[in-house]
């Protein structure tokens, strides 16, 4: 009853506060984190209406972009916690609580994630560790609002009993992060109706937008230089296979990559890529590369990029220790949220969304060793599985007390001298067949390895809290709101862009949204012939081909489809009906197919020409091979495929182009 008789102002702070440190607090998973930005977005909304009734610009104008910005959440474009916590502070600063709006940005900073991980460390060995997001965010609150310092100290004593409890009871790690996030909620909704127009929160959150900078001095960002990749010679293993054409696996992915067998060649400045390191590597003098590398790596100024695997399997842990000098990667067993392959939502210090799908799953967790590391990968409601010191124990994926759990680091990044270290506990979607299946989240890890996106967003979540803190009188704040509601929105559409942009062209011509483990995926065939690349482009359509079909110059080895009829080139399909899976007169298994009749000018290569099921035509200098079978040469496909597609494809290639 108390909270309908605050004024709708103090509502809509409240609401947003509460909102705001949902975010930080409560576990990022979905759909229920999606609800943070939602009700902010809606706070926001109400605050306006209310301030400014008759006004029906800003009124729509604040409401379009409140729009947008859940609409960028939704897709994947910006990070959850990073829209709720501007749009949270556009609200609080709107209704004169500007405070409170600062500490939620502050939140979101690189030295806070730092500091909530080395919490999580200590509280784990109490069973508490899940508690760290809630004690911190209420720590922060308290910090920049030292009257209510009495009331943080019952509230984090809430946070650990409630922790506790939800622990011994065997709450799954979910759930006993959303026990303990509720007391640090209601703290700052009820701080939020605490509103002072005086600038008493200057001088603590000058100490903390200082002690983000200083941070930043022993990891400052780097540039991205060229790529090198340094994989051991072993391919007499099971795993070399997921390793083989690797490079080339790099090209698909737009990363013009160099493999190298020995560490000496090497330059300075390089991105160095280990993503295999369950086998030892060889120098050129038949030792062990470990001590050379990290050797190398200081003198040559490198950024190593780590990949490891869990339980220190083949002593990959110990070979990370050994080449970095650190102890950044866990002898456990990270599992997501439900044991799924995919990652699903999780936290990274990037102005973008992780892409949700990627296959970074059971692996190791990481450690951050000091205050001036970055975080910049973890996921909530994830646990890791103690080692048992057996060999072949790969765990039985079921959270117990005693696992740890919470907010688990997934990848850390920390400096020694001139070297600097990115440690990833997964190397899942590194493998080749996994790269060609999706490469955003090796794209992503690149990035982020320089530290350019956590740095630029530190600057500019310190610039809005500093902004906030500022705020004495109701124009002012006006403004601000409307500079922070703006923010994420502007994001949404540099973020739209940006993925357009940068989608590799080749993923982009096959990519139909399947998972790397899809049967029907072409990704294992890819990995393995690469070579079916040189021949031009490779097309796979998710859609039914229809009308005139529009094709990228050169040559196009085009896979899918035909919805009633279509002219491709210069030939025409119509009469189509599907087969499903059948093995053809020619030899190879078609595995979702159908056959159309052909006019036109096409050679037919499989089937009659009442019937084909793969034709070559062409266009005016350009040569065109289609093959109406979605799956063709999906993972259990038989290699007979594989081997007439290539046969068939040297002869293609020796014709001579239309003109």
């Amino acid at each position: 009853m108390s909270f309908l008789l605050i004024r709708p102002s103090g509502q809509c702070a409240a609401i947003s506060a509460a909102a705001g440190i949902s975010s930080f607090a409560f576990p990022l998973m979905s759909p229920w984190h999606l609800l943070c930005p939602t009700f902010a977005g809606i706070a926001l909304i109400v605050a306006v209406q209310s301030k400014m009734a008759g006004n029906a610009i800003s009124f729509l104008t604040v409401a379009a972009v409140s729009f947008l910005t859940v609409a960028a959440v939704l897709s994947g474009l910006i990070p959850s916690p990073l829209a709720t916590s501007t749009l949270a502070a556009a609200v609080l600063a709107f209704s004169a609580a500007p405070t409170v709006g600062a500490a939620i940005l502050l939140l979101e900073t690189s030295f806070v994630g730092t500091l909530q991980q080395l919490s999580a460390q200590a509280l784990f060995f109490v069973g508490l560790e899940s508690t760290a997001p809630a004690l911190l965010a209420i720590l922060c609150i308290a910090a920049l609002k030292p009257r209510i310092a009495i009331q943080a100290m019952i509230g984090g004593t809430f946070v650990l009993v409630i922790g506790f409890a939800a622990h011994r009871l065997g709450g799954s790690p979910q759930l006993q992060m959303a026990l303990s996030a509720l007391p640090a909620c209601g703290l700052g909704a009820w701080a939020a109706t605490k509103k002072r127009h005086s600038l008493g929160g200057a001088l603590p959150i000058g100490i903390a937008v200082a002690l983000i900078v200083v941070s930043w001095l022993w990891t400052p960002p780097r540039s991205g230089n060229e790529v090198f990749v340094f994989t051991p010679t072993a391919d007499e293993t099971s795993e070399a296979s997921f390793f083989r054409n690797y490079e080339r696996a790099l090209n698909f992915a737009g990363i013009a990559a160099k493999q190298v067998t020995t560490p000496e060649k090497i330059p300075p400045h390089a991105t160095v890529l280990l993503p295999w390191l369950t086998v030892p590597s060889r120098t050129e003098i038949g030792r062990e590369a470990n001590e050379l590398l990290g050797q190398l790596a200081r003198t040559r100024k490198w950024t190593v990029i780590l990949f490891g695997e869990h339980n220190n399997l083949g002593g990959s842990s110990e070979r990370i220790r050994e080449i970095t000098g650190k102890s950044l990667l866990r002898n456990d067993l990270t599992v997501p949220p439900g044991n799924t392959d995919d990652s699903g939502p999780l936290r990274v210090l990037d102005f973008f969304d992780w892409p949700q799908a990627s296959i970074l799953n059971r692996g190791a967790s990481v450690a951050a060793g000091s205050l001036w590391d970055k975080v910049l990968i973890s996921g909530d409601g994830w646990w890791a599985e103690r080692d048992i010191d057996e060999w072949l124990w790969v765990g039985d994926y079921v959270w117990q007390r005693g696992d740890r759990t919470g907010r688990l680091p997934l990848a850390v990044a920390s400096d020694t001298g001139d070297a600097r270290w990115v440690v990833v506990g997964d190397n899942s979607f590194v493998l080749n067949n996994q790269i060609y299946s999706d490469p955003r989240a090796l794209l992503r890890v690149l990035e982020m390895a320089t530290l350019w996106p956590a740095f630029l967003r530190d600057i500019l979540l310190s610039l809005l809290a500093i902004a906030a803190c500022g705020v004495s009188h109701l124009l002012a704040a006006q403004r601000l709101a409307a500079g922070f509601a703006l923010m994420p929105a502007s994001l949404a559409v540099v973020a739209a862009v940006y993925t357009l942009a940068t989608r590799p062209i080749h993923w982009q011509d096959t990519y139909i949204g399947q998972a790397g483990f899809d049967q029907s995926n072409f990704n294992v065939t890819f990995a393995d012939y690469p070579e079916l690349f040189e021949t031009g482009r490779v097309l796979r359509l998710d859609s039914p081909m229809s009308g005139r079909v529009n094709l990228p110059t050169g040559d196009v080895l085009l896979f899918g489809l035909v919805d009633s009829e279509a002219d491709i080139g210069e030939a025409k399909l119509d009469g189509c009906r599907r087969l499903g899976a059948l093995t053809s007169s020619e030899g190879p298994l078609l595995m979702d197919a159908q056959v159309c009749r052909v006019q036109g000018s096409a050679k037919v290569l499989m089937g009659t020409p009442t019937g084909a099921a793969a034709i070559a035509t062409a266009n005016k200098n350009q040569r065109i091979f289609v093959i109406l079978d979605r799956a063709f040469l999906a993972q259990n496909a038989p290699v007979a495929n594989i081997e007439w597609l290539k046969k068939e494809l040297r002869a293609w290639r020796e014709q001579p182009l239309p003109q």
